[in-house]
C-alpha cells in the first residue's frame, strides 16, 4: 500500500531522526562511561509511564542527572530511585574545572 506524503511530514520525520541521532551520539572524551541512553519517540506525547519490570540495581549502576534538571526536578529523580538503591549524582559537566 502506497502512502503519499508532503514534503512537510518527511522534513519532520528527517528532523527526528536526526535529533535522535545527535541524542544518541556518543563522544570519544565520554567513552570511558560505557553507558547505555535509551529514547523513545512516538507520535503522541504519553500520559502515563511506562513500566519495565527489572531489578534496577542489576542493570544500572547509577543515575548522572543533567545540569539543566530543576532543583524539583533533581529531588523527583531521586526520589523515585531511592527504593531501587541506585545512587544519583548531579553531573558536574558544566561547573568550571578547579
Amino acid at each position: 500500500m502506497f502512502v503519499w506524503r508532503s514534503r512537510s511530514q518527511k522534513a519532520k520525520k528527517e528532523v527526528t531522526r536526526m535529533a535522535a541521532t545527535m541524542l544518541l551520539h556518543k563522544r570519544r572524551a565520554f567513552k570511558f562511561e560505557d553507558e547505555v541512553r535509551l529514547l523513545w519517540l512516538d507520535k503522541q506525547a504519553l500520559r502515563e509511564g511506562v513500566y519495565i519490570d527489572i531489578k534496577a540495581k542489576t542493570f544500572i549502576d547509577q543515575v548522572m542527572i543533567t545540569p539543566h534538571a530543576s532543583p524539583a526536578e533533581t529531588v523527583n529523580i531521586k526520589r523515585e530511585m531511592k527504593p531501587f538503591g541506585v545512587p544519583c549524582l548531579s553531573s558536574g559537566v558544566l561547573k568550571s574545572p578547579r
